[in-house]
């Protein structure tokens, strides 16, 4: 096991190699990575930008190569504790557990742990439940997680409810919780003993690996402890640091037995226009997407009031009009964007209006044109991103979009290119990902759609890498299942050249 408690990332390349050859020789390597400053977001432009600390993209690094993270010293201790005890259980099984305690109280305390660490506990099997009722007082439940309650007392009832538990095929890891602190009296010490001395019986009759840990920050008695460690059975500390250890565990197995898909694919990189400017407006930037196959709203852009309304027609009422301009990047915080536009008056209004209120609002803005674009209706408001790290290079992203994007800030992020299983599992990882697949009785969006329109943008990401510094697609309409996604807004702001 590979402990380590980072500062900063300076040489991504070299640690991606080591990493990679740790895994190659089932060596887990778990880090502490310190330092979440939010200050080199202060300058940034666009969304992705602004959500992208430096501390995301370091751990999004982290992730793709395999490296656990933790977020204390304690959980770095616990982890390595149980690793160095399961290290040669290595074996693909169900990531669930078997979850038992000596009373309910602690077995609810226990199961809040796991809830909050995203442990799940197995859904055990009929034939499990009534194995377990058919050896159990009455009065006791048959479920997992097991509160043993008088079982501790019959040392083979508690060995073969630990052992029922361990044999049902959704457990992949049985827990067991357990304190024994140092203050305890003769009695409660050899029901303890005995206890310990079941535990340690019960680990060389089945196949799977047993945690014991302690609810509390402290460990057991000295004797308690020299037993489990005797019988290879990790005692960890700490219920939530011992549910982050097993998820951990987990993860990692899921590394082993989930190898990296290397997919050599032919792909002709676009050739991209050369840009003077710095940030391009919303017209070139959803050029540059076109470029890379990704599903843009139609639109056209309109110098005079009459090309507006004459766009409109073409494209088809109901319309949206917004200002064409670099220097406005965000156009519903300056009120030049006009919705849901049915005639010909109603487009010719919005068109003085928006150009007025442009001039009102950056009197110094360049005003190339009105855009006139059609109205997408329905469908769940995605935002993609992508932004160029100095260290770790071209990042990719995919959150909860529209104007909300800053404010519940439900976004993942990786580092690109991606394929499409890396595109699905970003998008699984989100909080709010129920919205996309039918909610509430909605009907279920394109998620397959949203996830090659999340591939094409890390394609773009990266082969534009030496000249792009952020890409926003927000809002992109991801629309119901079948019928495909819409990007209606762009922004792509570029590198200095300096840079």
């Amino acid at each position: 096991v590979i402990a380590a408690f980072l500062e900063t990332i300076r040489d991504p390349a070299r640690l991606k190699e080591a990493s990679k050859l740790a895994l190659d020789h089932q060596i887990p390597i778990i880090m502490l990575k310190v330092g979440k400053s939010q200050i080199a977001q202060a300058t940034a432009a666009a969304h992705s930008g602004a959500l992208a600390s430096p501390s995301d993209i370091a751990d999004a690094y982290l992730k793709q190569n395999h490296i656990l993270q933790v977020d204390s010293l304690d959980e770095l201790s616990e982890a390595s504790q149980l690793f160095l005890h399961l290290r040669t259980y290595t074996a693909p099984g169900p990531s669930k557990v078997a979850l038992t305690a000596i009373s309910g109280g602690q077995l609810g305390f226990c199961c809040d742990a796991a809830d909050a660490e995203g442990v799940e506990i197995a859904s055990v099997s009929e034939k499990t439940v009534e194995e377990l009722r058919a050896i159990l007082p009455k009065f006791a439940t048959a479920k997992n997680p097991l509160d043993v309650t008088t079982a501790l007392f019959d040392p083979k009832l508690y060995k073969d409810s630990i052992k029922i538990l361990a044999s049902d095929d959704d457990v992949g890891l049985v827990m067991i919780c357990q304190d024994a602190e140092m203050n305890m009296h003769p009695g409660e010490i050899n029901l303890y003993r005995n206890i310990i001395k079941c535990i340690c019986e019960v680990r060389s009759e089945i196949e799977k690996p047993i945690v014991v840990f302690s609810p509390l920050s402290t460990g057991l008695l000295a004797e308690f402890e020299a037993l489990l460690s005797e019988a290879g059975i990790p005692l960890l500390q700490g219920a939530h640091e011992s549910m982050v250890a097993v998820k951990l565990y987990f993860e990692w197995l899921d590394f082993l037995n989930n190898p990296d898909k290397v997919e050599v694919t032919q792909r002709i990189i676009p050739q991209v226009p050369t840009y003077t400017e710095k940030t391009l407006s919303e017209h070139e930037s959803k050029n540059l997407l076109r470029l890379y196959g990704v599903d843009v709203a139609e639109e056209r852009i309109a110098y005079t009031r009459e090309e507006a309304v004459r766009y409109a027609q073409e494209i088809g009422f109901p319309v949206v009009l917004k200002v064409n301009s670099p220097d406005i990047l965000h156009k519903t915080e300056a009120g030049i964007i006009r919705l849901d536009l049915w005639t010909e008056k109603e487009v010719g209004e919005a068109y003085d209006e928006i150009l007025s209120k442009a001039k009102v609002y950056d009197d110094g803005a360049r005003l190339e044109g009105v855009s006139v674009q059609e109205m997408v209706s329905g469908g769940v408001e995605i935002m993609l991103g992508g932004k160029h790290d100095s260290v770790f290079g071209p990042t990719v992203m995919v959150g909860l979009g529209g104007i909300f994007v800053e404010l519940f800030k439900d976004y993942v992020l990786r580092l690109a290119p991606i394929d499409l299983d890396v595109a699905h599992e970003m998008i699984n990882s989100l909080k709010g990902k129920d919205i996309l697949f039918g909610a509430r009785g909605a009907a279920k969006a394109d998620v397959n759609a949203l996830a090659e329109t999340l591939v094409k943008l890390s394609n773009l990401v990266s082969d534009q890498h030496e000249v792009l510094q952020e890409i926003d697609i927000n809002p992109l309409k991801v629309l119901e299942e079948g019928k495909g996604v819409k990007a209606v807004d762009a922004l792509v702001v570029l590198r200095d050249s300096k840079d």
